[in-house]
């Protein structure tokens, strides 16, 4: 699947969720094989530091290629995009120097598309609670910045017609209630559908 959007080539058929995950994580096998001559399925607490950089690199190649694609529809790209990730968090999740890896996928993707795949690391596939305990014992990992945070900023597709949408609809008010000022981006807008909030700023990015 993964060879066929780099390629812009049509995918022959629909795929449920479990079926692309499958393909997914054959795919990335084999292709981050062929770019970097790396097996991931090796153990990853065998790779070096320029192993963990040849295989990041080809992950942020094979990332950029999955939003380029005219053949995969919106939604897809960031479902398929953030499993990518997921396989590479399998990666970082076993690897012998953690804080290490995480610290050069930080220097190839943005934190936005850190946390949206690991929110769907934790919502979707297994051993979800390695997340939370890696965060805990590795603090470190992020730089620690003084002063008071006073602005919050979420980013979904959009804020109605579904449980992440219905969860930020509720988080957002005690946000506000908390003092925070809250900033929402998302793809869409829709207010005729749209889960009531309470006033705070919205930006909405429309795509080509």
């Amino acid at each position: 699947m993964l060879k066929e959007i780099m390629a812009n080539i049509p995918i022959a058929k629909p795929f449920t969720i479990q079926e692309l995950q499958q393909n997914l994580t054959r795919d990335f096998v084999v292709i981050v094989n062929e770019m970097t001559g790396v097996d991931v399925t090796k153990n990853s607490s065998t790779f070096t530091s320029f192993d963990m950089e040849k295989i990041i690199s080809a992950v942020r190649q094979v990332y950029g290629k999955i939003f380029e694609s005219a053949i995969v529809a919106s939604e897809l790209k960031i479902f398929i995009a953030n499993s990518l990730l997921c396989r590479l968090f399998e990666l970082w999740k076993n690897s012998a120097t953690p804080e290490l890896f995480f610290i050069k996928i930080r220097q190839n993707f943005t934190p936005a598309q850190i946390v949206a795949a690991l929110e769907l690391y934790n919502s979707i596939l297994e051993n979800q609670n390695w997340v939370l305990k890696f965060f805990y014992e590795h603090k470190n990992i992020f730089p620690r910045k003084s002063g008071k945070i006073r602005t919050i900023a979420l980013y979904y597709t959009r804020i109605y017609s579904g449980g992440i949408e219905r969860f930020l609809s509720t988080i957002i008010p005690i946000y506000i209630q908390m003092g925070y000022r809250v900033v929402l981006f998302t793809d869409e807008y829709r207010p005729e559908l749209e889960y009531p909030t309470p006033p705070f700023q919205f930006v909405h990015s429309r795509r080509a």
